[in-house]
């Protein structure tokens, strides 16, 4: 949570209230808490209640209708279940991308069939930009 706070200046109860949620869904997929934590940012910048035009939810943005059964969650709205289902997503499209982690958050921003390719670019660029931050955050 301190490194959240400090790397991205988002208030320190917030981040420590995140945290848990992020280091037990990066654990069980096998991801790196510090992309994980990168995605939530750009997504949601840390907000729980977060909704975009397109019906995304929560701080992972994922998208029920497409999302919940594979989930297997029936609350994308308790933030905890959204990062987690995020957490599966992002671990299934890089399963799909062989592991390559910008093919993956494209897939995750724009749709495993998304035309906008800029559109993903600019995501993964922003991301790998925070991991960065996050990575050289001190503890």
């Amino acid at each position: 949570g301190h490194k959240v706070s400090q790397a991205f200046g988002v208030r320190r109860h917030t981040a420590t209230e995140f945290a848990g949620w992020i280091l037990e869904a990066s654990e069980r997929q096998g991801l790196e808490p510090e992309l994980l934590a990168s995605l939530v940012l750009t997504e949601s910048s840390f907000r729980k209640d977060a909704r975009s035009h397109v019906g995304a939810i929560g701080p992972a943005q994922v998208r029920p209708e497409y999302w919940s059964s594979f989930c297997g969650s029936s609350d994308l709205e308790n933030p905890a279940e959204n990062i987690y289902c995020g957490a599966q997503v992002l671990s299934h499209l890089l399963d799909r991308c062989d592991d390559d982690t910008g093919c993956a958050l494209s897939a995750y921003n724009i749709g495993p069939y998304g035309e906008e390719k800029q559109a993903g670019l600019r995501y993964v660029s922003k991301i790998d930009r925070y991991r960065k931050t996050l990575r050289d955050q001190p503890l």
